[in-house]
């Protein structure tokens, strides 16, 4: 893209008069008025065209912190990814291995990962693998059929905390581990709160939890 069309915008709130504010590409910066004439450019109906040269260097703050802003997103993105990843596709061998998990008060009590857990709605930011466990074994309102005739089960899911509508829930079978990240749409949040709130960590509480790595090993032994 060689050519940019800028808005040129009536600031009658600047302080200073001989500035410009102009918007291009959701950025907005003051210029001098004398760059125009300086630079040959033309306003016309509140608008003009700048050169690829002129934008980067009128805008050159903005294209840095706009750039920054975007490369920490995906790097965030490719964190919550990663752990993504390192859980959520285990989460049959964990069910399949649950009555060991629930008695083991350093697997039960690994806390779940924040990033794709919906839970958090219901006022707790994170939850631990045995909680989870049993809000699967017990509760309707995260079980789900899947089209391979298996259980499915809710582990995110959408919707108001205020009103208790909810949204989409994601769910990952525990038969065929099919992860479906726009599943059906399920009972209410309130329910689901409710659900949550039956459930709590281990007690006493380990010292020192295992680690998700440590709990896949131990789930090809038990």
């Amino acid at each position: 893209m060689n050519e940019y069309y800028v808005n040129v915008f009536s600031d009658k709130n600047s302080p200073d008069r001989d500035l410009l504010k102009i918007g291009c590409e959701g950025l907005i910066r003051h210029i001098p008025k004398s760059y125009i004439d300086k630079n040959n450019l033309t306003v016309k109906a509140g608008n003009m065209v700048i050169s690829k040269e002129l934008f980067e260097a009128w805008f050159s703050e903005d294209i840095q912190a706009r750039d920054e802003e975007k490369r920490i997103k995906e790097e965030q993105w490719t964190a919550k990814r990663r752990i993504f990843d390192s859980f959520y596709p285990f989460i049959p061998l964990f069910w399949k291995n649950r009555e060991h998990i629930l008695k083991d008060p350093r697997i039960y009590s690994i806390q779940t990962p924040e990033y794709f857990m919906g839970l958090a709605y219901t006022g707790e930011s994170s939850i631990t693998l045995g909680e989870l466990l049993q809000l699967w074994e017990h509760e309707e309102s995260m079980i789900f059929r899947c089209k391979c005739g298996g259980k499915s089960v809710c582990f995110q899911f959408s919707g108001s905390p205020l009103s208790g509508t909810q949204g989409l829930s994601a769910t990952i079978c525990l038969e065929c581990a099919k992860i479906d990240l726009k599943g059906a749409i399920g009972s209410g949040l309130r329910e689901k709160k409710v659900a949550r709130q039956k459930y709590q960590p281990m007690e006493p509480r380990a010292e020192k939890t295992a680690t998700i790595s440590e709990l896949k090993e131990a789930c090809q032994h038990f």
